[in-house]
Protein backbone atom coordinates (compact mmCIF):
# COMPACT_ATOMS: atom_id res chain seq x y z
CA UNK A 1 0.00 0.00 0.00
CA UNK A 2 1.22 3.63 -1.05
CA UNK A 3 2.19 5.91 2.38
CA UNK A 4 0.60 8.77 0.69
CA UNK A 5 -2.40 7.34 -1.19
CA UNK A 6 -3.52 9.64 -3.88
CA UNK A 7 -5.96 12.18 -3.56
CA UNK A 8 -7.82 11.83 -6.79
CA UNK A 9 -8.46 8.37 -7.80
CA UNK A 10 -10.80 8.14 -11.16
CA UNK A 11 -9.62 4.64 -12.26
CA UNK A 12 -8.34 1.28 -10.36
CA UNK A 13 -7.05 -1.89 -11.93
CA UNK A 14 -7.36 -4.06 -9.04
CA UNK A 15 -5.01 -7.70 -9.75
CA UNK A 16 -6.88 -10.82 -7.87
CA UNK A 17 -4.05 -12.50 -7.85
CA UNK A 18 -4.38 -15.71 -5.27
CA UNK A 19 -3.00 -19.10 -4.67
CA UNK A 20 -5.04 -21.75 -2.92
CA UNK A 21 -6.60 -18.93 -0.62
CA UNK A 22 -8.43 -15.78 -1.81
CA UNK A 23 -9.76 -13.26 0.51
CA UNK A 24 -12.59 -11.13 -1.01
CA UNK A 25 -12.67 -8.53 2.05
CA UNK A 26 -8.34 -8.11 1.98
CA UNK A 27 -8.81 -7.03 -1.82
CA UNK A 28 -11.98 -4.62 -0.90
CA UNK A 29 -9.99 -3.08 1.56
CA UNK A 30 -7.34 -1.97 -0.63
CA UNK A 31 -9.77 -0.10 -2.89
CA UNK A 32 -11.28 1.39 0.67
CA UNK A 33 -8.02 2.51 1.71
CA UNK A 34 -7.93 4.73 -1.81
CA UNK A 35 -11.18 5.44 -2.67
CA UNK A 36 -13.26 7.80 0.01
CA UNK A 37 -17.35 6.79 0.77
CA UNK A 38 -19.75 7.53 -2.02
CA UNK A 39 -16.80 8.73 -4.25
CA UNK A 40 -17.01 8.52 -8.40
CA UNK A 41 -14.61 5.67 -9.74
CA UNK A 42 -14.08 3.11 -12.48
CA UNK A 43 -12.65 -0.22 -10.95
CA UNK A 44 -10.52 -3.33 -13.44
CA UNK A 45 -10.64 -6.80 -12.06
CA UNK A 46 -8.13 -8.62 -13.47
CA UNK A 47 -8.83 -12.44 -13.00
CA UNK A 48 -9.33 -15.62 -14.35
CA UNK A 49 -12.62 -16.49 -12.29
CA UNK A 50 -15.26 -13.79 -12.61
CA UNK A 51 -17.10 -15.38 -9.09
CA UNK A 52 -14.07 -13.82 -7.58
CA UNK A 53 -14.78 -10.21 -8.89
CA UNK A 54 -18.11 -10.37 -7.86
CA UNK A 55 -17.60 -11.36 -4.28
CA UNK A 56 -15.31 -8.42 -4.26
CA UNK A 57 -17.78 -5.73 -5.53
CA UNK A 58 -20.21 -7.32 -3.04
CA UNK A 59 -17.82 -6.28 -0.38
CA UNK A 60 -17.58 -3.03 -2.14
CA UNK A 61 -21.11 -2.46 -2.35
CA UNK A 62 -21.08 -3.26 1.11
CA UNK A 63 -19.31 -0.72 2.43
CA UNK A 64 -20.08 2.45 -0.08
CA UNK A 65 -17.65 2.17 -2.47
CA UNK A 66 -20.14 1.27 -5.27
CA UNK A 67 -18.13 1.75 -8.32
CA UNK A 68 -19.86 3.81 -11.32
CA UNK A 69 -18.33 1.34 -13.62
CA UNK A 70 -16.87 -2.09 -13.54
CA UNK A 71 -15.14 -4.18 -15.94
CA UNK A 72 -14.26 -8.33 -15.14
CA UNK A 73 -11.35 -8.50 -17.82
CA UNK A 74 -8.41 -11.34 -17.86
CA UNK A 75 -5.03 -10.41 -18.69
CA UNK A 76 -4.70 -13.04 -21.26
CA UNK A 77 -6.88 -11.42 -23.29
CA UNK A 78 -4.81 -8.42 -23.30
CA UNK A 79 -1.03 -9.84 -23.44
CA UNK A 80 1.33 -9.38 -26.53
CA UNK A 81 4.53 -11.22 -25.20
CA UNK A 82 6.04 -11.95 -22.48
CA UNK A 83 5.42 -8.70 -20.00
CA UNK A 84 3.50 -6.40 -22.85
CA UNK A 85 -0.03 -5.54 -22.73
CA UNK A 86 -2.39 -3.71 -24.87
CA UNK A 87 -3.79 -1.22 -22.26
CA UNK A 88 -5.44 0.88 -25.38
CA UNK A 89 -8.42 -1.46 -26.61
CA UNK A 90 -8.58 -1.72 -22.54
CA UNK A 91 -9.01 2.22 -22.40
CA UNK A 92 -10.77 2.48 -25.39
CA UNK A 93 -13.29 -0.18 -24.01
CA UNK A 94 -13.79 1.84 -20.86
CA UNK A 95 -14.22 5.30 -22.79
CA UNK A 96 -16.88 3.60 -25.14
CA UNK A 97 -19.11 2.08 -22.15
CA UNK A 98 -18.86 5.55 -20.58
CA UNK A 99 -20.36 7.15 -23.63
CA UNK A 100 -22.95 5.16 -23.03
CA UNK A 101 -24.17 7.40 -20.61
CA UNK A 102 -23.45 10.93 -22.04
CA UNK A 103 -24.39 13.13 -19.15
CA UNK A 104 -21.53 11.96 -17.19
CA UNK A 105 -18.93 14.11 -19.62
CA UNK A 106 -20.82 16.93 -18.09
CA UNK A 107 -20.18 16.11 -14.42
CA UNK A 108 -16.44 15.37 -15.57
CA UNK A 109 -15.87 18.74 -17.25
CA UNK A 110 -17.45 20.30 -14.04
CA UNK A 111 -14.84 18.73 -11.93
CA UNK A 112 -12.33 19.80 -14.58
CA UNK A 113 -13.25 23.36 -13.90
CA UNK A 114 -13.02 23.08 -10.30
CA UNK A 115 -9.59 22.07 -10.65
CA UNK A 116 -8.44 24.46 -13.12
CA UNK A 117 -10.38 27.23 -10.93
CA UNK A 118 -8.50 26.06 -7.64
CA UNK A 119 -5.08 26.13 -9.02
CA UNK A 120 -6.03 29.62 -10.34
CA UNK A 121 -6.82 30.64 -6.50
CA UNK A 122 -4.01 29.24 -5.29
CA UNK A 123 -1.72 30.94 -8.14
CA UNK A 124 -2.76 34.22 -7.43
CA UNK A 125 -2.46 33.93 -3.40
CA UNK A 126 0.85 32.37 -3.48
CA UNK A 127 2.52 34.54 -5.59
CA UNK A 128 3.89 36.44 -2.69
CA UNK A 129 5.02 33.47 -0.53
CA UNK A 130 5.63 35.75 2.61
CA UNK A 131 2.23 37.79 2.44
CA UNK A 132 -0.12 34.40 2.11
CA UNK A 133 -0.47 34.46 5.74
CA UNK A 134 -1.49 38.01 6.08
CA UNK A 135 -3.55 37.48 3.07
CA UNK A 136 -5.69 34.87 4.38
CA UNK A 137 -5.88 36.33 8.00
CA UNK A 138 -7.68 39.61 5.65
CA UNK A 139 -9.91 36.67 4.22
CA UNK A 140 -11.10 34.97 7.73
CA UNK A 141 -11.80 38.89 9.07
CA UNK A 142 -13.72 40.32 6.19
CA UNK A 143 -15.94 37.10 5.66
CA UNK A 144 -16.91 36.70 9.23
CA UNK A 145 -16.09 39.78 11.14
CA UNK A 146 -14.41 40.89 13.90
CA UNK A 147 -15.87 39.02 16.60
CA UNK A 148 -14.32 35.88 15.29
CA UNK A 149 -11.06 36.89 16.70
CA UNK A 150 -12.11 35.71 20.11
CA UNK A 151 -13.25 31.81 17.81
CA UNK A 152 -11.66 28.64 18.37
CA UNK A 153 -9.05 27.46 14.90
CA UNK A 154 -11.64 24.97 13.72
CA UNK A 155 -14.58 27.64 13.35
CA UNK A 156 -11.46 30.42 11.74
CA UNK A 157 -10.91 27.38 9.35
CA UNK A 158 -14.54 27.12 8.77
CA UNK A 159 -15.14 30.42 8.05
CA UNK A 160 -11.33 30.87 5.78
CA UNK A 161 -12.71 27.90 3.70
CA UNK A 162 -16.30 29.30 3.20
CA UNK A 163 -14.79 32.14 1.80
CA UNK A 164 -12.55 30.52 -0.04
CA UNK A 165 -15.30 28.35 -1.98
CA UNK A 166 -16.68 31.66 -2.85
CA UNK A 167 -14.11 32.69 -4.70
CA UNK A 168 -13.76 29.34 -6.55
CA UNK A 169 -17.27 29.01 -7.57
CA UNK A 170 -17.40 32.42 -8.90
CA UNK A 171 -14.24 31.23 -10.88
CA UNK A 172 -15.65 28.02 -12.05
CA UNK A 173 -17.83 28.97 -14.87
CA UNK A 174 -14.92 30.21 -17.31
CA UNK A 175 -12.98 27.75 -17.33
CA UNK A 176 -15.80 25.62 -19.15
CA UNK A 177 -15.07 26.33 -22.87
CA UNK A 178 -15.87 23.18 -24.21
CA UNK A 179 -19.62 23.29 -26.18
CA UNK A 180 -21.69 20.86 -25.71
CA UNK A 181 -21.97 17.55 -27.50
CA UNK A 182 -25.03 17.39 -29.74
CA UNK A 183 -25.83 14.29 -27.84
CA UNK A 184 -25.94 15.98 -24.75
CA UNK A 185 -28.41 18.57 -26.53
CA UNK A 186 -30.96 15.94 -26.76
CA UNK A 187 -30.48 13.28 -23.67
CA UNK A 188 -29.48 16.05 -21.63
CA UNK A 189 -30.60 19.58 -22.08
CA UNK A 190 -34.09 19.09 -23.76
CA UNK A 191 -36.03 19.43 -20.54
CA UNK A 192 -39.55 19.46 -22.73
CA UNK A 193 -39.96 16.03 -21.32
CA UNK A 194 -41.90 15.28 -18.01
CA UNK A 195 -38.23 14.57 -15.23
CA UNK A 196 -38.65 10.56 -13.75
CA UNK A 197 -36.38 10.84 -11.55
CA UNK A 198 -36.98 9.43 -7.78
CA UNK A 199 -36.42 11.81 -4.93
CA UNK A 200 -32.88 11.86 -3.71
CA UNK A 201 -32.45 11.98 -0.31
CA UNK A 202 -29.20 12.86 -0.24
CA UNK A 203 -29.07 15.71 -3.06
CA UNK A 204 -32.33 17.04 -1.15
CA UNK A 205 -29.77 17.36 1.93
CA UNK A 206 -27.36 19.06 -0.07
CA UNK A 207 -29.80 21.46 -1.60
CA UNK A 208 -31.27 22.78 0.74
CA UNK A 209 -30.43 24.07 4.32
CA UNK A 210 -30.27 21.08 6.62
CA UNK A 211 -29.75 21.82 10.74
CA UNK A 212 -28.33 19.27 12.64
CA UNK A 213 -30.05 17.67 15.23
CA UNK A 214 -28.60 20.35 17.87
CA UNK A 215 -26.81 23.98 17.26
CA UNK A 216 -23.70 23.81 19.30
CA UNK A 217 -22.84 27.19 20.61
CA UNK A 218 -19.64 27.42 18.75
CA UNK A 219 -21.79 27.61 15.29
CA UNK A 220 -23.30 30.74 16.27
CA UNK A 221 -22.05 33.32 14.10
CA UNK A 222 -22.75 37.07 12.77
CA UNK A 223 -26.28 36.88 10.93
CA UNK A 224 -29.48 39.19 10.30
CA UNK A 225 -32.99 38.81 12.36
CA UNK A 226 -35.37 40.91 10.58
CA UNK A 227 -39.20 41.63 11.70
CA UNK A 228 -41.93 40.32 9.29
CA UNK A 229 -43.18 43.35 7.92
CA UNK A 230 -45.61 41.52 4.70
CA UNK A 231 -48.64 39.54 5.17
CA UNK A 232 -47.44 37.13 3.14
CA UNK A 233 -44.38 36.38 4.61
CA UNK A 234 -46.45 36.06 8.00
CA UNK A 235 -48.84 33.42 5.73
CA UNK A 236 -46.02 31.66 5.09
CA UNK A 237 -43.33 31.74 7.83
CA UNK A 238 -44.98 32.53 11.06
CA UNK A 239 -44.64 29.94 13.83
CA UNK A 240 -47.94 31.19 15.85
CA UNK A 241 -49.98 28.57 14.86
CA UNK A 242 -47.44 25.60 15.33
CA UNK A 243 -49.29 23.62 18.34
CA UNK A 244 -45.89 23.31 19.80
CA UNK A 245 -45.09 26.66 19.68
CA UNK A 246 -48.69 27.87 20.70
CA UNK A 247 -48.71 25.72 23.72
CA UNK A 248 -45.14 26.76 24.53
CA UNK A 249 -45.90 30.88 24.69
CA UNK A 250 -49.91 30.71 25.51
CA UNK A 251 -49.16 32.68 29.27
CA UNK A 252 -47.67 35.26 26.84
CA UNK A 253 -50.61 36.07 25.34
CA UNK A 254 -51.72 39.47 27.29
CA UNK A 255 -52.50 43.09 26.40
CA UNK A 256 -48.93 44.01 27.84
CA UNK A 257 -47.01 41.79 25.30
CA UNK A 258 -45.98 41.94 21.66
CA UNK A 259 -45.42 38.73 19.73
CA UNK A 260 -43.51 40.11 16.84
CA UNK A 261 -42.80 37.46 13.34
CA UNK A 262 -39.33 37.18 12.74
CA UNK A 263 -37.19 35.45 10.85
CA UNK A 264 -32.73 35.23 10.93
CA UNK A 265 -31.16 35.46 7.49
CA UNK A 266 -28.59 32.83 7.48
CA UNK A 267 -26.14 34.77 5.03
CA UNK A 268 -22.49 35.64 4.89
CA UNK A 269 -22.07 38.69 6.60
CA UNK A 270 -20.20 40.25 3.38
CA UNK A 271 -23.67 40.09 1.46
CA UNK A 272 -25.59 41.45 4.40
CA UNK A 273 -23.53 44.60 3.98
CA UNK A 274 -23.85 45.15 0.12
CA UNK A 275 -27.36 43.86 0.47
CA UNK A 276 -26.57 41.05 -1.83
CA UNK A 277 -28.93 38.12 -0.65
CA UNK A 278 -29.31 36.02 -3.43
CA UNK A 279 -31.98 33.63 -4.67
CA UNK A 280 -31.39 31.01 -2.24
CA UNK A 281 -32.14 32.54 1.02
CA UNK A 282 -31.63 30.16 4.25
CA UNK A 283 -34.26 31.20 6.96
CA UNK A 284 -35.31 30.41 10.75
CA UNK A 285 -38.66 31.74 11.62
CA UNK A 286 -38.98 32.42 15.14
CA UNK A 287 -40.73 35.27 17.84
CA UNK A 288 -39.80 38.33 19.60
CA UNK A 289 -41.35 38.72 22.44
CA UNK A 290 -41.65 42.27 23.68
CA UNK A 291 -42.52 43.29 27.54
CA UNK A 292 -43.02 39.54 28.27
CA UNK A 293 -44.75 38.62 30.78
CA UNK A 294 -42.57 37.26 34.05
CA UNK A 295 -43.24 34.83 36.70
CA UNK A 296 -44.91 36.08 40.44
CA UNK A 297 -44.95 35.07 43.47
CA UNK A 298 -47.71 36.46 46.13
CA UNK A 299 -47.06 36.70 49.41
CA UNK A 300 -49.19 37.73 52.42
CA UNK A 301 -48.23 40.69 53.06
CA UNK A 302 -46.63 42.22 49.95
CA UNK A 303 -47.79 42.94 46.46
CA UNK A 304 -46.97 40.37 43.81
CA UNK A 305 -43.22 40.22 43.45
CA UNK A 306 -41.66 39.69 39.95
CA UNK A 307 -39.37 36.86 40.21
CA UNK A 308 -37.86 38.42 36.77
CA UNK A 309 -38.10 34.77 35.04
CA UNK A 310 -40.15 34.51 31.63
CA UNK A 311 -43.39 32.83 32.18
Amino acid sequence: MPDKPYTDVSLIYLDLFYSDKFDAEQSCNWVRSIIPEKSFYVIVFWTKDPSKANEVLEHLIKHNRTPFLYFIESKSNYLHGADDYDFSSLVNKIQTSCSNTPAIEEILLWKKSIKLSTNEVLGHLAKQPSNIAEKLKKIIVSHGGKSIVGFDDHQKRNILFDALDIVLTSNTKKNILENVSELNKTELYDLTAPIKAEPDKELNSWFHFKLQSEIKAGLIIPGLICEFQENNWKTLYSIQDDKDVAEYINKQVSEQTKLCNITLVLSRPCDIAQKKFGKNLKLLSGLKIINPVRKTMKRKSFKQEHLNLIH
